[in-house]
């Protein structure tokens, strides 16, 4: 990319949900943002290095090599961020936390986007119309597991043990099949998933505003509803947004009419506009 940069203005938030830290991350500089949902583990006493910690160091990483290697394509930035992590801390693929990336960075003529996992990036076009970009593989694993804790919220077992116990069983699932060619794709300590990420590139004028979020602000959008599109949602404040759907998942405190994995999900969501 070059090296002008025009000014955009980003505004933050993020809330912890329900689990014993808020795993989410974000990073912000001159000309870069991005979310880092780091994943949660549903083991009765949490490791040491979990997902928040992973988190906070891969992102502490990208944000350095953002800045000190500007003309390096994204995915490239975003393997030697991971194998740097990895490296440093000695990260092995089976045992590693993991974490979605959502990235966005621009100079005065471009905004290029990274997705790494079930995170989103959402362009506002200038028309209202509207882009979407998140990797979905992750849901195609362990589907058994899937349907039945939510068959079990559905009858109104609530996030009980049994809850907890599947989704440790569908967490141990996933690992299997995690940044192999027939799973799923994510930052771990496999440095050559980040080849695997999703990237587009536009130019300015086809952009009004970005919207990223990890999965559990997304939801205002993708699940619940709360907001008709990404254009809507782009124009209120990001703290505004989060306890909105905070509050829905209250309303529905057992995950009887809205099925997930914990009462509240950690949610961050960086709301950019051009100046």
């Amino acid at each position: 990319m070059g090296t002008a940069n025009p000014h955009v203005t980003i505004t933050a938030a993020t809330r912890k949900g329900s689990g014993r830290t808020n795993q989410d991350r974000y990073i912000t500089g001159p000309n870069f943002a991005a979310v880092l949902d780091g994943a949660s583990d549903f083991t009765e006493e949490g490791p040491e290095r979990d997902g928040g910690w992973y988190a906070q160091a891969l992102g502490a990483k990208l944000r350095e090599l953002l800045i000190a290697e500007s003309e390096m394509g994204i995915p490239q930035l975003v393997e030697r961020a991971i194998g740097g992590v990895a490296s440093e801390h000695d990260l092995r693929p089976n045992t590693s936390p993991t974490s979605t990336i959502a990235l966005a960075r621009w100079d005065d003529e471009h905004v290029e986007t990274y997705v790494l996992g079930d995170s989103t990036v959402a362009i506002i076009h200038p028309d209202g119309s509207e882009d979407a970009y998140s990797d979905d593989r992750l849901a195609s694993i362990g589907g058994h597991l899937r349907r039945a804790y939510r068959e079990r919220l559905a009858a109104g077992s609530g996030f009980d043990d049994e809850h907890l116990r599947l989704l440790a069983s569908l967490q141990a699932e996933q690992a299997k099949w995690r940044n192999r060619e027939d799973g799923y794709w994510i930052a771990g300590a496999t440095s050559t998933a980040a080849s695997r990420g999703i990237v587009q590139s536009l130019e300015w004028p086809d952009v009004s505003r970005i919207a990223i979020a990890s999965d559990g602000a997304a939801a205002a959008v993708s699940k619940y509803r709360l907001f008709a599109s990404w254009a809507a949602l782009a124009g209120l404040d990001a703290q505004e947004v989060l306890v909105a759907v905070e509050a829905h998942e209250s309303r529905d405190g057992d995950g009887t009419a809205w099925a997930r994995s914990k009462r509240h999900d950690d949610k961050t969501l960086l709301l950019l506009e051009r100046s």
